[in-house]
């Protein structure tokens, strides 16, 4: 067999060889379906943290407390000096909001625009209550960006833009710690340092029907 003979063999080859081998690209990975499960059925919630608003000229930063809990929630934002912050309460329809100087305004329409009055922006409650469980809101088209493990490390919804910097763990599931929203020019950073659940009860044969639910705490890096 001559040269010329040879070479289309050894060029065929060569071809299947690099084709054989070359890296296929990574498809997305998400999160175990246990674990998004378990995220969704969570109960309720409490966190502490600080937050720190940035709006062109304007800037305002403070502590939170946020608690979601039976149909309920609780928010107190905390200002320095007792200044810009307020407590908002209720369900709903049916809201009240205390400001820092003790006055009271029952709220029944359009939350985020009386929150647009102390955030700068108006911030969607129900939204933000999957937001910092780690979940796009399942009511609204996102667009996801997820990390090695499955987390979600950017979200767009509606007009927000959302990057997930840091993750905890509690009772075994994965909870952002550290969170940056911005919407239009404003900017509206995170970061929380103790996180609670509650979650469904696990049941046994033995147990009734309302099992109730557990109470997982404290956060740990993850």
């Amino acid at each position: 067999m001559t040269l010329r003979r040879l070479t289309p063999v050894f060029l065929t080859t060569g071809i299947l060889i690099l084709t054989g081998c070359a890296p296929s690209l990574p498809s997305p990975r998400l999160l175990p379906a246990r674990t998004v499960r378990r995220l969704r059925a969570i109960r309720g919630f409490e966190i502490t943290g600080e937050l720190g608003v940035v709006d062109r000229q304007r800037g305002f930063s403070g502590s939170i407390y946020w608690r979601e809990h039976g149909g309920r929630s609780l928010l107190i934002v905390t200002a320095p000096l007792g200044s810009g912050g307020f407590r908002l309460s209720g369900h709903p329809g049916h809201w009240q909001l205390v400001t820092s100087r003790g006055r009271s305004l029952p709220i029944r329409h359009c939350l985020r625009c009386v929150l647009a009055r102390w955030f700068a922006v108006p911030v969607p409650i129900r939204s933000l209550g999957y937001w910092v469980r780690g979940l796009p809101d399942p009511g609204i088209p996102a667009h996801e960006k997820r990390g090695p493990a499955g987390r979600l490390r950017r979200l767009a919804q509606e007009d927000w833009q959302l990057v997930y910097e840091h993750y905890g763990r509690v009772d075994g599931l994965p909870v952002p710690t550290s969170l940056v929203l911005r919407y239009r020019s404003a900017r509206i950073h995170l970061v929380v340092d103790r996180w609670t659940i509650w979650i469904p009860a696990r049941k046994s044969a033995r147990e009734s029907r309302d099992s109730g639910s557990t109470l997982a705490g404290k956060v740990h890096d993850g």
